[in-house]
């Protein structure tokens, strides 16, 4: 079996307005020479980004939809001018849909469960959420912070176990953050048994933090 390692995926936030394609040329550059992979898929979390649309943009929902699509084809562009012709043939983009499988949702539900009975990890989730909106410079209600909790609980899954796509996993993954905000921090507390919930480290996967601007 291939080292499965060489697989990295880099997850993309779409309301994540500072990454350029000199950022994606350097993403390229951190996967090829650092971490040495033999494919890489953006993975750009589409779907879930409707959760901070709806909460700091707002509008209809169709119309939310429509510029989502267009930010996901503008990050698929400078994606693609950041992979010289040497890489296209490594370089993929993948939509939020594709990952969504049972190995995911097996895990969704154990982070969810959680979510709801552990009040530590509760906590720890709204804090960076209340981190978030605050950098985002809006005032959320209580209920409001709980619904943002939700797209890093669908996002968490991934950093615990990576991807499978096309029966192709993805063991490595490099993850522009904000420092502040940035879920390792939750996911090493998962590891080292913080929180009242079974994760299996044997599934655990390299995280290369990418730090982005303010």
């Amino acid at each position: 079996m291939k080292d499965q390692s060489k697989n990295v995926f880099v997850g993309i936030s779409l309301s994540n307005k500072n990454l350029t394609v000199r950022s994606f040329t350097e993403i390229n550059e951190i996967a090829i020479d650092e971490l040495e992979a033999r494919r890489v898929r953006y993975l750009i979390a589409d779907e879930i980004d409707l959760v901070n649309m709806r909460l700091f943009e707002g509008g209809e929902e169709n119309a939310l939809r429509r510029k989502l699509e267009r930010r996901a084809r503008d990050i698929e562009f400078m994606i693609s001018q950041a992979s010289k012709k040497s890489l296209k043939s490594i370089v993929e983009c993948v939509r939020w849909r594709d990952v969504l499988n049972k190995e995911y949702w097996d895990i969704y539900f154990v982070v969810n469960n959680s979510f709801a009975y552990d009040p530590q990890f509760r906590a720890d989730v709204r804090e960076i959420a209340a981190m978030y909106a605050a950098r985002r410079e809006k005032r959320i209600s209580e209920s409001e912070l709980t619904y943002l909790c939700g797209y890093i609980l669908q996002e968490l899954p991934t950093l615990l176990i990576g991807l499978n796509v096309n029966n192709k996993r993805y063991r490595a993954m490099i993850y522009p953050s904000y420092e502040a905000e940035s879920l390792t921090v939750i996911v090493e507390a998962m590891y080292s048994g913080k929180y009242d919930m079974r994760i299996n480290a044997d599934r655990r996967i390299n995280i290369k933090r990418y730090e982005i601007g303010i």
